[in-house]
């Protein structure tokens, strides 16, 4: 009985693990839905993305959400994922999974919120200058997002700070 008791508990444990590793997986995999997404909208002739993104100046920004949203969103969730997996299978050791939790929407929120801004208001700048409006003006329509984007940033690097200080702590316990 007892053997059957020790059985039980370790299959227990492997399934948690497993379900925190899988936790960062699904976010991971809807951040590499949405990038889909946004790179079918570049591909779309009407909505000129792709001469925004070619025009560089303010246009830029566009490029840089969409790809800061690739690494870190796609690779980067995913990536701290395969380290709580690999901690929990190699060490026997799992990460908090209220810290786990609360990193990764953090994370995300402020990851989301960042490139999202980013991506607008390079999509704005980009179509003003497409349009023809003097630079000062396109300065004026796009400066509003500058806060916001740095909250943002700030919001996804505590999220990231949570989830990589509670892999430490998990690590460091006996």
């Amino acid at each position: 009985m007892d053997l059957l008791k020790f059985f039980l508990t370790i299959f227990k444990n492997q399934q948690f693990k497993r379900f925190i590793f899988m936790r960062l997986f699904y976010f991971a995999s809807f951040d590499a839905v949405v990038a889909a997404i946004w790179t079918a909208l570049i591909l779309i002739p009407d909505l000129r993305m792709s001469r925004i993104i070619s025009g560089g100046s303010v246009g830029t920004w566009f490029f840089v959400g969409y790809i800061t949203f690739i690494v870190v969103g796609c690779a980067g969730i995913l990536s701290c994922g395969t380290v709580h997996h690999i901690l929990s299978t190699t060490k026997n050791k799992t990460p908090s999974s209220t810290l786990t939790w609360l990193g990764l929407i953090i994370w995300e929120v402020g990851l989301v919120g960042a490139t999202w801004l980013l991506g607008l208001s390079g999509f704005i700048g980009g179509s003003d200058l497409l349009n023809g409006l003097p630079i000062p003006d396109i300065h004026n329509s796009i400066f509003v997002y500058a806060l916001p984007i740095e909250i943002f940033a700030g919001i996804a690097i505590l999220g990231f700070l949570i989830s990589i200080i509670n892999v430490y702590v998990a690590k460091k316990a006996a």
